[in-house]
């Protein structure tokens, strides 16, 4: 396949009772614009007929294109279409959420010249552009996906679009391990490679709500309930918490931002502050 403008990656896993409402409605915010992109759907294994449903579709979408897995996790489907993706950009979407039309109109109107592009940021107007992005602005923006920056952006993979070619040539991929914040983590590492981030206002992404890495897991030691406030400390922001055996999977990307986090253990669980 020659080079697209953007691949969508979207795993699967028994998702036929709301699949065809997702793909209608991806299908509808490409609009007119099905030569310049792809479609990757990689199935986890389902049991039930979401493969038939993303067949059916191969009819009405050209390059939508499907791959069966072995039930291996998010991350593992992730992964495998990273290995094959043809486009410039790249956005991941879940089989279960829904888009706005003709977003591709938009998308492409917009200067080409960033390496990550937030959409849906809130209580922003218009776009904000940041070539040449510094460290301390880096984590300005990360702050905003943890909403204790000055905007709003959603914590997750969804709504953003990342430049392919940094993706490919740092190797980041989706860490198999972790069960949850495994697409922050993908986010921190990506921002750590990245020269120009724009952030938009642009409407593209409805998520329907899930359980998010900031709720707390309720195997989580209960003491943690007892903070009364989990965010902001007097001298430290509140950025991420794992249990310990997730640590392993962060050192890499912390030691990359430079010592700006510190971690305070308890006897179960990890907390990074910057």
């Amino acid at each position: 396949m020659s080079k697209l403008l953007l691949s969508f990656i979207m795993p699967t896993f028994n998702s036929s009772e709301y699949l065809a409402k997702t793909m209608d409605s991806l299908i509808a915010s490409i609009g007119q614009h099905s030569s310049s992109v792809e479609i990757i759907c990689v199935d986890d294994g389902s049991t039930d007929n979401t493969v038939a449903i993303l067949e059916e579709y191969k009819s009405v979408f050209d390059n939508l294109i499907v791959i069966r897995n072995n039930h291996g996790g998010v991350s593992q489907a992730r992964n495998t279409a990273l290995d094959m993706v043809s486009g410039t950009f790249i956005s991941f979407v879940d089989s279960d959420d829904l888009f706005e039309e003709n977003f591709l109109d938009i998308f492409l109107n917009i200067e080409k010249n960033f390496d990550i592009l937030f959409t849906d940021v809130k209580y922003l107007v218009g776009n904000l552009y940041i070539p040449g992005i510094s460290f301390e602005k880096k984590i300005d923006v990360f702050k905003n996906s943890l909403r204790i920056g000055e905007f709003g952006i959603e914590p997750g993979v969804a709504g953003k679009f990342f430049r392919t070619e940094i993706v490919n040539k740092n190797r980041i991929r989706f860490n198999t391990e972790l069960s949850v914040s495994e697409d922050v983590l993908f986010n921190f590492n990506f921002i750590t490679y990245a020269d120009n981030v724009l952030l938009s206002s642009e409407k593209f992404y409805t998520v329907k709500k899930k359980l998010n890495f900031l709720k707390i897991p309720t195997e989580f030691d209960a003491r943690i309930l007892r903070i009364k406030n989990l965010f902001v400390y007097p001298e430290h922001f509140f950025l991420l918490f794992c249990s310990k055996s997730h640590i392993s999977a962060f050192s890499g990307t912390i030691e990359k931002m430079k010592g700006a986090f510190h971690v305070i253990n308890s006897n179960t669980n990890c907390w990074f502050f910057f």
